[in-house]
């Protein structure tokens, strides 16, 4: 027995497709793909380090190199998403993030634009990445010392 069907995701088609046209059609998609690349760029520039994603295959999303001293593991990423969603700024209570992926000796961030985003987002996750960063590198000097 296959159980229940749920038609509720099929019912909602229509709903989903009036919102698109009226949230600007083919436009949010071209816009989302401009701020994805836009961002991803002055994250890459910001951290000294590089996209994981070749442009040409941005659609909304990107892969962006995070800073060495945030570490390369999975458990590493983990530890970084919660310190992030319990750091506030002035412009946020917590800074969302969908994953950070361990690749090629680092973690990456799985950078995500969306209609509802704005470049002032990113601006304030770069900031606070880079006092993250600065902090662990802080820490393992003195651990060497």
């Amino acid at each position: 027995m296959l159980g229940t069907f749920d038609y509720s995701a099929m019912l909602s088609v229509p709903a989903a497709v009036t919102f698109y046209m009226e949230a600007g059609g083919d436009d949010v998609a071209r816009r989302n793909r401009a701020l994805a690349l836009r961002a991803s760029r002055m994250l890459a520039e910001a951290w000294g380090t590089e996209l994981g994603t070749p442009e040409e295959c941005v659609g909304s999303c990107c892969m962006v190199g995070l800073p060495a001293a945030l570490g390369s593991t999975m458990e590493e990423g983990k530890a970084l998403r919660m310190r992030l969603a319990t750091t506030a700024t002035a412009d946020y209570d917590g800074i969302t993030t969908q994953f950070f992926f361990p690749a090629a000796g680092r973690l990456w961030l799985r950078l995500s634009a969306a209609v509802y985003n704005s470049l002032r987002e990113f601006e304030v996750l770069r900031d606070v990445i880079l006092d993250l960063a600065a902090a662990a590198t802080a820490a393992i000097a003195a651990k060497s010392t």
